[in-house]
C-alpha cells in the first residue's frame, strides 16, 4: 500500500513538473514575450540665434534623445525657408554623439550662413534620420570636477578637471556644454576644445557663455575626442627598442658563425 501511495505522488509531482516546464517553454522559447513598439529618436528643444564673426551665421542649436533599444548614428537636419515660404536648402550635421546610447540625449548645431545684405532672418524646420549600429561608443573620458559662476562682464563660466581613462592619447578634444532653462529647454552651447590629452592623465577645461549674458537653471557636459592616436603611433618607442635589439642579436649570432 504504501508502495501504490508513494508510486502516486511521485507520478503528480512528475506529470506536475513537466506541465510548468511545458508551459516554460511554449512561453518563453515558442512564444517569446512581446517588447513594446520602439520609439524612433527626437528633438527634444532647440534655440536660435544669429551670430556674426567674419560671416553671418544662423545657429540653431538643440539637444535629441535616443529612444531606441540600440545605439544610433543621428543626423539632424535644418531646411531653410525665406518669407515666402521658398525653399533656400537645407543643412545636415551629425549630433556631437557617434554613437547615442539608448536614453542617452546628445546636442547638436545646424548653422546656416545668411545674406550679409538680406535682413530677413530665414524661417526654418528641424528633422532628423538615424542608422541603430552595434557598436557601443567609447568611454574614455571622466569629467572629475566641474564648477560654474558668473564674471564681472555677465558671462556663465564652467571650468572643471576630466581625465583620459583609455590607452591611448586623444587629440581635438572638445568639451561641450548645454544650458538649460527651468523647463528643461536648450538656452546655448557653449564649447572648449583641448589639443591634445595624453593617456591616463588629466586636463583642465574652461567654458563662457561670451557673448551671450545666461543663468541656466542646469547645464550638462559632454566629452568627444576627434581622433586617437593610433596604438602602434603610442608605442612607437618599444617597437624601436624591439627592432634595435633583433638587429644586435642578428649581428650576434652572425659574429659566432651562425
Amino acid at each position: 500500500m504504501n508502495r501504490i501511495f508513494a508510486f502516486i505522488i511521485v507520478f503528480v509531482v512528475t506529470v506536475a513538473v513537466l506541465i510548468a516546464g511545458l508551459h516554460w517553454y511554449s512561453q518563453t522559447v515558442l512564444s517569446p514575450p512581446v517588447l513594446p513598439p520602439e520609439e524612433s529618436p527626437e528633438i527634444l528643444s532647440c534655440t536660435s540665434f544669429v551670430e556674426e564673426n567674419s560671416i553671418k551665421y544662423l545657429l540653431i542649436e538643440g539637444e535629441v534623445k535616443n529612444n531606441l533599444r540600440s545605439c544610433a548614428d543621428i543626423n539632424v537636419t535644418g531646411t531653410f525657408y525665406d518669407a515666402s515660404s521658398s525653399l533656400l536648402g537645407n543643412v545636415t550635421r551629425k549630433v556631437l554623439l557617434k554613437p547615442v546610447r539608448p536614453g542617452q540625449r546628445s546636442p547638436f548645431i545646424i548653422p546656416w550662413a545668411l545674406n550679409l545684405s538680406a535682413g530677413v532672418i530665414p524661417q526654418f524646420e528641424l528633422s532628423l534620420s538615424y542608422t541603430k549600429v552595434a557598436e557601443e561608443p567609447q568611454d574614455v573620458f571622466e569629467i572629475l570636477y566641474h564648477a560654474n559662476s558668473t564674471d564681472e562682464s555677465g558671462y556663465f563660466r564652467v571650468n572643471g578637471t576630466l581625465r583620459n581613462k583609455g590607452e591611448r592619447n586623444a587629440f581635438f578634444v572638445s568639451v561641450t556644454c548645454t544650458f538649460y532653462d527651468s523647463a528643461g529647454n536648450v538656452t546655448l552651447i557653449s564649447q572648449g576644445f583641448i589639443n591634445r590629452i595624453t593617456a591616463s592623465r588629466e586636463a583642465f577645461f574652461e567654458l563662457s557663455s561670451a557673448p551671450y549674458e545666461v543663468n541656466p537653471a542646469s547645464y550638462s557636459l559632454v566629452v568627444v575626442a576627434s581622433d586617437f592616436e593610433s596604438v602602434f603611433i603610442q608605442n612607437y618607442v618599444l617597437f624601436i627598442i624591439l627592432v634595435l635589439m633583433f638587429v644586435v642579436v642578428v649581428i650576434y649570432l652572425k659574429r659566432k658563425g651562425w
